[in-house]
């Protein structure tokens, strides 16, 4: 039998910043099985001890050691800086968090993906420079670099809600909300290689209709 790891914002009855990862015992021989034989565990409250993220936002990703790695938008309980938490957690629900955001780096992030390099891929929706917006590399260990920070403009966007995908051809692709040519948000692709500024290959692809949220 197989299952399914998620997470939710808040745990009812609760202090809003609480969060409640859960395992959902869901599939079996790749058959849907009825609501009423699904088993829901609670592997983790965060929010009670110092260090623990709070209020994560966007998906959680699968490293390639088992682990589930994520961010939050705000935490960690008990530090100096209210910005989030890269953290992992295993199937057990063992937590460790493992890099705290800093202003620099972006506030309100968005989630993590895992990329063919081993590496986390995410986005922030805020920056302390232009306030649109940052895409980051982190590492399994917690290193956290900032590949871009967007300018808000028409060619560069502004304000993402997701974290990027990685498409066949190794480029992640991502969308943000606002800026562009109608303010309604742009599609962008970029490189793995982003670690410097003269090595970006962020380039907008399509303006939208109206601001994407993936």
């Amino acid at each position: 039998m197989n299952s399914l790891y998620g997470k939710t914002k808040m745990k009812s009855g609760t202090a809003a910043i609480a969060l409640t990862v859960l395992t959902l015992v869901a599939l079996f021989a790749g058959v849907a099985i009825p609501a009423q034989g699904q088993t829901v565990t609670t592997l983790y409250n965060f929010g009670a001890v110092t260090g623990d993220p709070t209020y994560t936002a966007g998906t959680m990703a699968q490293g390639r050691d088992g682990e589930f790695y994520g961010v939050s938008q705000t935490g960690p309980v008990g530090g100096t800086t209210n910005n989030g938490v890269i953290y992992k957690i295993s199937s057990s629900g063992a937590v460790i968090p493992l890099h705290t955001v800093l202003t620099s780096e972006g506030t309100q992030c968005n989630g993590l993906i895992l990329a063919t390099d081993g590496n986390f891929y995410g986005t922030c929706y805020r920056d302390p420079i232009n306030n649109a917006g940052t895409i980051f590399r982190v590492t399994p260990a917690g290193t956290l670099t900032v590949l871009h920070t967007f300018v808000g403009t028409t060619t560069d966007g502004c304000g993402p809600l997701a974290p990027p995908t990685q498409g066949a051809d190794g480029y992640l692709y991502g969308t943000t909300t606002f800026c562009g040519t109608s303010n309604s948000g742009t599609v962008w692709k970029m490189t793995l290689a982003g670690a410097t500024p003269c090595s970006i290959a962020s380039k907008v692809l399509r303006t939208t209709q109206s601001g994407p949220w993936a």
